[in-house]
């Protein structure tokens, strides 16, 4: 009989923890959600010529103001290096940059 109530003591437990670590996930995610969507609404209606980079310089976003400014459409420069839309001398070295950064 002991050894049921410690299971059923332990297995209560561990649902309540497992119910916290649940809910903490879904809030987390929910604010993560929240922060991007804020941040793609300043950025879409944004004047400036935003042009967005992953970590190596490829081009992953490239809104109309960007279109206007540089002469490119987004579907020719997505997943273009960004050197591209810069003069020199920055473009021959901007791989380095982002490599040492």
């Amino acid at each position: 009989m002991a050894f049921l109530v410690t299971f059923g003591s332990l297995f209560v437990i561990g649902s309540a923890v497992v119910t916290i670590v649940f809910i903490s996930y879904k809030d987390l995610l929910q604010n993560l959600l929240k922060g991007e969507s804020r941040l793609r609404a300043i950025i879409e209606t944004s004047a400036d010529a935003n042009v967005m980079i992953d970590s190596n310089g490829i081009i992953q976003e490239f809104k109309v103001t960007a279109e206007k400014k540089f002469g490119w459409s987004a579907k020719e420069i997505i997943g273009q290096n960004v050197k591209l839309l810069m003069p020199n001398p920055y473009r021959d070295g901007h791989d380095d940059y982002l490599s040492n950064y």
